[in-house]
């Protein structure tokens, strides 16, 4: 079994190339997705033939082949959820919602082992960006040092309100867990969070108690109108972060407290929001 993690890295170099990259990478993105969409051709090879000699203009060649890699999996994945849309709506007897083409305003930029080199022990990386090959001095936070021995596979830069950050994937090969027997079932509610089969009751009511408290903020900033659109996409973000927030330490809390290879059984979750 493979166990895989994550190591964030702020990039506070070569800010322009890095912008600029992201934004010659989005366009390769976003045209290789189009003629994706429009010819209904999810085929790499395909793809490659139609739509190299256009990004290479602009993008170094393995950028290209990850910006077409990136926009196929983009299609792939909308044209399932069509799929799925249209499946319900025929059981529901009701108009299928239609997806567009996938596009992007800021994609992240993927990188392998082709197009980006690390060397940890001083503390150095390497990236290809549309103005060449680019050495970073990077600083790796205390928390993620314990993954750098670990096999390193791909990574992702983006940039947000000026800051560029990389996020690398490492992984690491794992025994698999042999299953003791044990069965521990989960049922998730509004009232209760969670409950489990052993009689334990995770409430919540202070996530209720502050979801009310959101509530009356989104209503008071709705009648503001244009003026309170960006503080009502703060606040939404800040609920979010804290309803995800609160199911990650509950998770924590139930899974740290069973042995190792006890199964956890989940209700069936399948149409949760709107019965909700």
């Amino acid at each position: 079994m493979k166990l895989t993690r994550l190591i964030k890295i702020e990039l506070t170099e070569h800010l322009p190339e890095l912008q600029q990259t992201v934004e010659t990478y989005t366009s390769a993105f976003n045209h290789v997705s189009s003629v994706s969409w429009n010819d209904n051709d999810v085929n790499g090879v395909s793809l490659h033939y139609k739509t190299y000699q256009t990004t290479r203009k602009s993008l170094p060649s393995q950028l290209c082949c990850s910006a077409r890699n990136k926009s196929v999996e983009a299609v792939k994945s909308v044209r399932a959820l069509q799929k799925k849309e249209n499946k319900q709506a025929k059981y529901e007897k009701r108009d299928a919602k239609v997806f567009g083409c996938p596009e992007s305003k800021g994609t992240s930029v993927r990188y392998d082992a082709r197009s980006m080199t690390m060397w940890f022990d001083r503390n150095e990386i390497s990236l290809l960006t549309t103005a060449g090959r680019l050495k970073f001095n990077i600083r790796v936070p205390e928390y993620f040092k314990r993954y750098l021995s670990w096999k390193k596979c791909s990574a992702d830069m983006f940039v947000r309100n000026g800051r560029a950050f990389l996020h690398i994937v490492v992984e690491k090969d794992v025994e698999d867990i042999v299953p003791n027997g044990q069965l521990v079932g989960i049922d998730r509610g509004v009232k209760r969070i969670a409950v489990t089969s052993d009689k334990r009751f995770f409430g919540g009511g202070r996530v209720r108690q502050v979801s009310r408290r959101y509530q009356r903020l989104r209503s008071a900033l709705q009648k503001k109108g244009h003026s309170g659109k960006r503080h009502f996409r703060k606040v939404s973000r800040r609920e979010r972060l804290f309803r995800r927030d609160t199911n990650h330490c509950i998770t924590k809390q139930i899974v740290s407290s069973l042995k190792s290879g006890t199964t956890i059984v989940l209700e069936k979750l399948t149409g949760i929001n709107k019965n909700i």
